[in-house]
């Protein structure tokens, strides 16, 4: 007869299936957040200086890689439920990460000036929050720190 999966090792496979979600949904986030990263520059290039706008994207983009490389790391493992709390953990960390980011971009692109520009912006850090949601709906955690970190910025 089998054994029944302690309470341990139960949380470990419903946070590997969660993982699993958060890593699959990704290659879309990505793909996503990077057209949306340069419109926003491309829509304030000649309106706000350039260099911090610069800076910001050099910023993203290299973040951009090193999610791109976590993701490739995490199916190049297929990683066991034993370790779903360090891939979980790692997840987590970028998550922060992306929130402070795009936090950020509020002050990079803000321009008194320009009140369609405030409401792009609006549209666009509104559209990331929403979308990061329903991206990040596995885990709640994730969603409320993209979301309330982002808002700190």
């Amino acid at each position: 007869m089998s054994k029944k999966p302690d309470r341990r090792e139960r949380e470990n496979r419903v946070l590997a299936e969660q993982n699993r979600h958060l890593y699959g949904s990704l290659p879309s986030i990505l793909v996503i957040t990077s057209l949306v990263a340069v419109l926003l520059v491309a829509t304030h290039w000649n309106i706000l200086p350039r260099m911090p706008q610069v800076v910001w994207l050099s910023v993203f983009a290299l973040f951009t890689i090193a999610r791109f490389g976590l993701l490739l790391a995490y199916r190049g493992e297929y990683p066991l439920p034993e370790s779903s709390r360090k891939w979980y953990a790692r997840y987590r960390n970028q998550t922060f990460l992306s929130a402070v980011v795009w936090g950020s971009s509020a002050w990079v692109f803000f321009s008194p000036a320009a009140s369609n520009d405030q409401a792009l912006l609006t549209f666009i850090v509104a559209g990331l929050g929403a979308g990061g949601v329903v991206n990040l709906a596995a885990r709640w955690q994730c969603a409320w720190l993209f979301l309330h970190c982002g808002e700190r910025m």
